[in-house]
C-alpha cells in the first residue's frame, strides 16, 4: 500500500480483507484517499464502501468530498458515504461549526464556511439512501440531532434527501427521543428547514410538531403568495406545503389562486407540478374551476396535473361534460392518455365524451391515409414546411439544428424516404412503432399516474419522458403497476392539427434533399457499439465510443450518428464474420434507402475486426451494391488493406482516410463513386468472403 507503483497500491487496496482489521489498515494509510493517481483514490473509496462501519471511517469521505470535482470519484465517495451514512452526515454538519468559549465560560458556536457543492450533492444522495433504507427511530434521531450543527444550506439539503427517500408506505415507530430531537431542531431551524422538519414528522407519523402546524402553514402560504420572492423559493414552499398537508384541498386551492394571466409560464407549470403531490380527492375540482382563467400554456399544464390522479380525472371529465373545459383545450397526447387510462371505467367514460365531441381521430387509419395520399404528388413549400416542423414537431424531434431533444426519432435524414412512407408514419404512428418509442403508463403506490416513453432504467429506478420533454424519475419500489402500450408516444390524429396544404408543406420540408443526405441507421443498425463487439464483456477495447453522439463532420461531409443511449440501442451496422462471440450472429447483408441520384456514397467506417494488418491478404471485406431505379445494379468492392483496416488502432490504408480516434480505436472515411447519374433506390452492404467483420457507423449520400 506504500509501493512506488500506482498499480501495486491499487491492487493492494483491492485485496484487503473486508473486516475490522482491513478497515483499520486502510484508515492507517489515509494518504491513499488523496493519492496523486485517481485510480488509487477510486479503489480506496470503493474498498471503503465494502468495509464494516467503524470509528473514523467517515473522516476521509468528508475531507475529499469538499474538493471533489471528478464525477466518477464523487460517485465512489457517495457509495462509501452511503455505507458509513450517519457518521458521514455528522462530519458534514460538525465541520461547519467552530466552538469557542467566552470569558464567563459560555460556549459559543459559529459557522466557519459554506458547504461545497460536491459535498451537498453527496449529502443529499446519502440522506435519500437513509430514507429509502426504512431507518429506525435511533437512526433518524441521530440525523436530526446532527442538523442542529449544520449550516442552513446543508440542513435543507439533508432534509430534502431524507424526505424524498422515505417511502409512501413507511411504517415507523416514533419514539419520545425522536420527537424531542424534532422539536429541538425545529426551534433552531430557519423557515425553510422548519417546513421540511414538519414534513419529516408527518412521514414518520410523529405528532411532536403538531402544535406548530398553524405557524408553518401561514409561513409557507406567505412565501407562495409573495410575488417578490424568487420563483424557486415559491415552488419549494408549495412543495413543502403540499407535503405537510397532502390531504387538504384548501392548500391546493391556495396555490391555484396564484395562477393567473400575469403568472410566468415556467413558474405556473412548476407550481402545478408541485400540486401533483397532493392526495386530496377534492382538489381536482378546484383546479377545474380555475382553468377558464388560465393562459393556453398553463391550461395545458393544469390538464396534465388533472391527469395524474384518478379522482382528478373524474373532475376533468365532469368539466368536459358541463363545458367548463372544451375538448379543444386537450392536446392530442392528453386525449390519448385519457383513452389509455388504467381505470377502465374512466377509460370508457372518456371514450364516450371524446366521441360525442368529435375529439377522437378516425380509428380507421388506413382510410385517413388513403384520403391524404394525393398530397404525396404535390409540390409543397419547403420554407412553410420548416415553420410547420418548428410548430408541431420540434418539441419531440430534431431535424438538423432544429429541435431541442430526441424524444422521438431524429428526422434529419428522412429525405432518403419517399413521401408515402413518411405520411404513413405521421398518420398511423403506432403501425410499426419500435419498442423504445412506445408509451408506458406507471401507477404509483400513492395513486398517481404517469405516462411517457421509457427513457432509461437502472436496477432501482426508471425514467419516463413525455411529449413536453419533461423527465420523471420513479423508484421501482414506488411502482404498483407498469403498463406497456402498443401505442406510439406520438398520438394518432396529427392530421387534425393542420390543413392539407400545411401537411403538404411539412412533407416537402422533410423530403427536401440538399447536397448531403445523411442516412439514419437507427432502423437498420445491428449492434451496440458501446458493448463488446468481438469478445465477451463490455469493458474491453472492442467498442466504438464517441465522446458524444452529435452529428460529426469529416471535411465538409456531415455524418449523422445514432445514439446508443448508454448500452440500450443498436447504433451501428456490424456485419457477419466467423470469429468472436457476436459476429457469427450478425447478418451478411443490410439494405439502406437512397431514393436519389448520387455523386458519391460516403461511409463512416472503413474498419472491421480481423482486418489489416491482422490479415494482410487483399480480399473483399465489404461489397457495396447500388440498386438503380431501372432495376439494374453495380458492385463496388472494398478491399482489406486497401480501403479497410483493423479498428483496434490507427492503421492507415491508401483507399480511405483516417476520420476519428475513439479512445485509441479508429474510424475511417470511405468514398464509393457511382458509375451512373440515375436514381439509386437502395444501397446494399454485403459481407465479403474473408474472415473480417466490417463496421459501418454512418452513411451520407452526396447528391
Amino acid at each position: 500500500m506504500s509501493h512506488t507503483s500506482a498499480g501495486v497500491r491499487r491492487n493492494a487496496i483491492s485485496v484487503l480483507p473486508r473486516n475490522e482489521n482491513g478497515l483499520s489498515l486502510l484508515l492507517k494509510h489515509q494518504n491513499l484517499f488523496t493519492d496523486k493517481d485517481a485510480q488509487v483514490q477510486l479503489q480506496a473509496f470503493l474498498t471503503l464502501a465494502d468495509m464494516p462501519t467503524g470509528r473514523g471511517s467517515a473522516g476521509p469521505i468528508f475531507e475529499l468530498a469538499a474538493g471533489a470535482k471528478d464525477t466518477v470519484l464523487i460517485d465512489a465517495l457517495t457509495a462509501a458515504a452511503a455505507v458509513h451514512a450517519t457518521g458521514h452526515l455528522s462530519r458534514f454538519a460538525l465541520a461547519n461549526i467552530a466552538v469557542g468559549t467566552k470569558a464567563d465560560g459560555t460556549e459559543v458556536r459559529r459557522e466557519t464556511r459554506m458547504t461545497p457543492s460536491s459535498s451537498l450533492q453527496i449529502a443529499r444522495r446519502v440522506a435519500e439512501h437513509i430514507g429509502r433504507s426504512r431507518p429506525d427511530a435511533a437512526t433518524l434521531e441521530a440525523v436530526v440531532l446532527d442538523l442542529q450543527h449544520a449550516d442552513a444550506e446543508l440542513a435543507n439539503t439533508i432534509l430534502d434527501g431524507l424526505t424524498a427517500g422515505i417511502p409512501a408506505n413507511f411504517e415507523f415507530k416514533a419514539s419520545d427521543r425522536f420527537g424531542a430531537a424534532l422539536v429541538s431542531a425545529f426551534k433552531q431551524a430557519d423557515a425553510a428547514s422548519k417546513s421540511k422538519l414538519v414534513r419529516l414528522a408527518a412521514l414518520c407519523h410523529s405528532t411532536a410538531l403538531d402544535t406548530y402546524a398553524g405557524e408553518i402553514v401561514s409561513t409557507l402560504l406567505a412565501v407562495v403568495a409573495d410575488s417578490n420572492a424568487a420563483d424557486n423559493a415559491r415552488v419549494a414552499a408549495a412543495k413543502d406545503l403540499i407535503g405537510f398537508r397532502p390531504d387538504d384541498a384548501d392548500v391546493v386551492s391556495s396555490i391555484v389562486e396564484q395562477l393567473n394571466a400575469q403568472t410566468a409560464p415556467q413558474l405556473g407549470t412548476a407550481l402545478l407540478q408541485a400540486i401533483q403531490g397532493s392526495k386530496s380527492a377534492a382538489a381536482g375540482e378546484g383546479i377545474v374551476q380555475a382553468l377558464p382563467a388560465l393562459t393556453p400554456q398553463l391550461k395545458s399544464a393544469a390538464i396534465g396535473t388533472l391527469l395524474s390522479r384518478p379522482d382528478w380525472v373524474k373532475s376533468l371529465l365532469s368539466g368536459i361534460e358541463n363545458r367548463t373545459i372544451e375538448l379543444s383545450d386537450l392536446s392530442l397526447d392528453q386525449k390519448q392518455s385519457l383513452r389509455a387510462f388504467p381505470d377502465k371505467a374512466i377509460q370508457e367514460q372518456a371514450e364516450k365524451l371524446l366521441a360525442m365531441g368529435g375529439g377522437l381521430p378516425d380509428a380507421n387509419r388506413d382510410k385517413v391515409l388513403k384520403a391524404l395520399l394525393h398530397l404525396c404528388e404535390e409540390e409543397g413549400n419547403v420554407d412553410a414546411g420548416r415553420e410547420m416542423f418548428k410548430k408541431h414537431c420540434a418539441k419531440c424531434h430534431k431535424h438538423g439544428d432544429i429541435g431541442d431533444k430526441n424524444i422521438g426519432p431524429n428526422l434529419t435524414g428522412m429525405a432518403v424516404h419517399p413521401k408515402e412512407e413518411l405520411l404513413t408514419h405521421i398518420i398511423d404512428p403506432s403501425r410499426s412503432v419500435e419498442g423504445n418509442f412506445r408509451i408506458y403508463t406507471v401507477v404509483l403506490n400513492d395513486g398517481r399516474v404517469s405516462n411517457g416513453m421509457l427513457a432509461s432504467e437502472t436496477r432501482t429506478s426508471i425514467t419516463l419522458i413525455d411529449t413536453e420533454a419533461k423527465e420523471t424519475s420513479i423508484q421501482r419500489e414506488d411502482i404498483e403497476e407498469l403498463l406497456a402500450s402498443k401505442k406510439s408516444l406520438m398520438p394518432e390524429g396529427f392530421e387534425k392539427q393542420m390543413s392539407e396544404a400545411e401537411l403538404s408543406n411539412l412533407l416537402q420540408f422533410l423530403t427536401n434533399k440538399g447536397k448531403y443526405v445523411p442516412v439514419p441507421l437507427d432502423r437498420y443498425a445491428t449492434a451496440i457499439s458501446t458493448k463488446g463487439l468481438f469478445h465477451e464483456g463490455d469493458k474491453g477495447p472492442d467498442r466504438m465510443v464517441f465522446a458524444d453522439w452529435s452529428p460529426k463532420m469529416v471535411g465538409e461531409i456531415p455524418f449523422l450518428l445514432t445514439d446508443p443511449q448508454g448500452k440500450s440501442k443498436a447504433n451501428i451496422i456490424l456485419l457477419n464474420g466467423p470469429f468472436g462471440s457476436l459476429p457469427p450472429s450478425m447478418p451478411k447483408t443490410v439494405t439502406l434507402p437512397c431514393n436519389t441520384a448520387a455523386r458519391s456514397i460516403h461511409i463512416l467506417g472503413g474498419v472491421g475486426g480481423w482486418n489489416f494488418p491482422y490479415d494482410r491478404a487483399k480480399t473483399v471485406s465489404l461489397k457495396v451494391r447500388l440498386h438503380y431505379a431501372d432495376g439494374s445494379s453495380e458492385d463496388h468492392d472494398l478491399i482489406n488493406g486497401v480501403h479497410i483496416a483493423d479498428y483496434i488502432r490507427r492503421v492507415d490504408v491508401e483507399g480511405s482516410e483516417f476520420a476519428f480516434d475513439l479512445r485509441g480505436q479508429q474510424v475511417r472515411h470511405v468514398v464509393v463513386t457511382p458509375k451512373r447519374p440515375e436514381k439509386i433506390n437502395t444501397i446494399e452492404l454485403i459481407k465479403g468472403l474473408d474472415n473480417s467483420s466490417p463496421i459501418i457507423m454512418a452513411v451520407t449520400i452526396e447528391r
